[in-house]
């Protein structure tokens, strides 16, 4: 580790959390993670105040943060006026998985995206979540979206009965996409770097 990256810490949505330990087990991450539960994603108020304290803990002892999030919550750019906060750039984490222009691609045709580790938990997403249950979900999939696009990051098993499940259940085909952590771990560097430059947007 460089030793101006002795002191940072990111602060990720556990729904990176694989894919951050896959970097670092390959040693092109070497900063410690500490992580959120994704299911705060949909209460903006609770990760928010959670995100907050995060932060706070890091700076008491004495180091930064990189946020590994989206614009998941209204106040997400607030802690740019911390000097020792930097936050990845993309609007979500499909974007941060795939680029701007490749999600923008994707979105346009209708894809409703499932990244691994909501799709372990698919139920409680759709389900709790969403609100959706047998006698609406294939209504509101199908008028929303034209297919499913899992997205194989390569570090977890694609879990092929869940897969099948949520296909059965909104009525949608599935197909997965095979990405490589390549843009993932760019946006991560290039947060670094700005945090280490005092660079802002």
């Amino acid at each position: 580790m460089r030793e101006r990256d002795s002191k940072l810490t990111l602060i990720a949505c556990s729904i990176f959390k694989k894919e951050i330990e896959t970097l670092q087990k390959e040693n092109k991450i070497a900063v410690p993670a500490v992580y959120l539960d994704s299911m705060q994603h949909m209460f903006p108020d609770r990760l928010s105040a959670n995100l907050g304290k995060a932060v706070e803990e890091q700076a008491a002892l004495g180091r930064k943060s990189i946020l590994v999030y989206g614009e998941c919550h209204a106040f997400i750019e607030d802690y740019f006026s911390n000097p020792s906060v930097e936050r990845v750039r993309g609007m979500n984490c499909v974007e941060i998985f795939l680029g701007r222009e490749s999600y923008r691609a994707l979105r346009k045709e209708g894809v409703f995206f499932l990244i691994p580790e909501w799709a372990s938990r698919w139920k409680v997403v759709f389900q709790k979540e969403l609100g959706l249950n047998e006698r609406n979900a294939k209504d509101f999939m199908k008028e929303m979206h034209t297919k499913i696009v899992y997205l194989d990051t390569g570090s977890a098993e694609a879990p092929a009965e869940a897969i099948s499940e949520i296909s059965e259940y909104t009525g949608l085909a599935v197909e997965t996409k095979k990405i490589t952590l390549d843009h993932f771990l760019k946006v991560i560097e290039e947060a670094i770097e700005r945090l280490n430059s005092h660079e802002r947007r």
